[in-house]
């Protein structure tokens, strides 16, 4: 019986945890910046202990809580500069784009960008290029 367990075990991790989730951090890759992404994994361990203790009811020290805190606030203050820094560009980028004053909202994306931009990004990526154009 043991040996049993131990072989659906080892398939679990081999076929699920590895495998499914390497599918998914790909996928996510293809999706999202890999600077956005690469924070996620110092969440490891407080996944991994944040699951012990709901499955398996073991303690978390306060140490650990606090770290995991801290932790927290640091990728909040990682990422939160990113997505100013980014409105920032967007909201210069679609001032230049017409001629506005520097007032981001000012244009609307959806009604001014042409058919052929199938999303916010590609024209968002346009509107930079343009606006850096526009600067040489």
């Amino acid at each position: 019986m043991p040996d049993e367990l131990l072989w659906a075990s080892r398939g679990f991790q081999t076929l699920i945890v590895c495998a499914a989730s390497f599918l998914v951090w790909f996928r996510l890759l293809q999706i999202y910046p890999a600077s956005r992404l690469g924070v996620l994994s110092l969440m490891t361990p407080l996944f991994g202990a944040a699951l012990g203790a709901l499955l398996l009811g073991e303690q978390l020290a306060p140490g650990f809580l606090a770290g995991g805190a801290l932790l927290l606030s640091g990728m909040a203050v990682v990422q939160g500069h990113e997505l100013i820094q980014a409105r920032r560009r967007t909201g210069t980028a679609a001032a230049a784009i017409g001629g506005a004053t520097g007032q981001a909202d000012m244009i609307d994306p959806a009604k001014s960008r042409p058919p052929s931009f199938r999303s916010e990004t590609q024209f968002v990526r346009f509107a930079l290029d343009q606006s850096q154009d526009q600067r040489c």
